[in-house]
């Protein structure tokens, strides 16, 4: 697709902020394919990624001051975005079932943006169940407030099946939906893209054509081929084996080192930038250095005095 692209005319100008209409088209669709969320080209933005979305989101929304609702623990570049921005954040505890919507203030006090990662909560991995998606829609609806849906690895589940988007379950514009490249091909692709709803997608554009103007013309042609001839989508088929593979390892060598799965959850690994071997020795130095550690508790827990 690069070569294509190369062999191209260049652009002679500026292009829309909104992005190249090819590449909405193609993400429109793929979005109602894969997660559910129906919409046009028309309702797209395409960014430099979801931080930047995230940014035009809170500078059309909030001014300093305003309260912004964020998980706890959450995405440390998200919380960092918000208070660069000056917002005042509200955090909001995570358990099994994700986001606890029940905490969140209402009336005067409600934040007007809550920013969630609900398809895969960074950085615990619950999901947010379908009554708490309901529920924070509701809350929304009621407090008049916008839920950011950052969907920055949803096309990665593994064990269980997909949960509607919220932004596909949105039916009274409280959703701005984010995605992102980067994630699923490489991070030095710098291309995402924003589904708000009017008048705020509007706002977004002033500010977006005011700092940046458009996202670099020739990875948007780049991506649209891709995206048109279904190489996204095979690509992703071929990661999701691939990181379902290397997302199991550690595990297995857990197992095998220690006779059984731990009786609760205590550390988290990322694995995402590594390759096969590297999960492998990663994993075999985990389990040696737990096992040191087990033996050394054991033996000072029984020895006499």
């Amino acid at each position: 697709m690069w070569r294509e692209v190369a062999y191209g005319e260049p652009l002679p100008g500026y292009a829309a902020p909104t992005g190249e209409a090819r590449l909405r088209t193609a993400v429109a669709s793929y979005l109602g394919r894969s997660r559910r969320v129906w919409c046009g080209a028309d309702d797209l933005v395409i960014t430099t990624g979801a931080a930047r979305a995230l940014d035009l989101l809170v500078q059309a929304l909030l001014i300093p001051g305003d309260a912004a609702a964020i998980e706890e623990p959450g995405h440390p570049t998200a919380r960092r975005i918000l208070q660069l921005r000056g917002a005042r954040l509200v955090p909001v505890p995570i358990d099994e079932d994700g986001f606890r919507v029940e905490c969140l203030p209402v009336g005067g006090g409600a934040p007007p943006l809550v920013y969630g990662t609900p398809s895969h909560q960074y950085p615990i991995g619950v999901r947010l169940s379908i009554g708490r998606r309901l529920a924070l829609l509701e809350w929304a609806a009621a407090n008049d407030a916008l839920v950011v849906d950052d969907d920055y690895d949803g096309e990665f589940r593994f064990g269980a099946p997909p949960l509607p988007a919220l932004a596909g379950l949105d039916r009274a514009g409280r959703v701005a939906y984010v995605g992102t490249f980067p994630k699923v091909l490489v991070p030095g692709l710098r291309a995402g893209y924003l589904l708000a709803p009017e008048p705020l997608r509007e706002r977004v554009l002033g500010i977006k054509r005011l700092t940046d103007h458009h996202t670099p013309w020739a990875e948007q042609q780049a991506l649209a081929g891709f995206c048109e001839r279904g190489d996204l989508e095979r690509h992703i088929r071929r990661a999701r084996r691939y990181y379902a593979s290397n997302r199991a390892m550690p595990a297995v060598t857990l197992v095998d080192c220690f006779g059984g799965t731990p009786a609760r959850r205590g550390l988290l690994l990322g694995y995402g930038g590594l390759g096969a071997q590297d999960v492998r020795n990663g994993a075999g130095v985990v389990a040696e250095v737990v096992r040191e550690e087990t033996s050394a508790f054991v033996g000072a827990t029984v020895s006499p005095g």
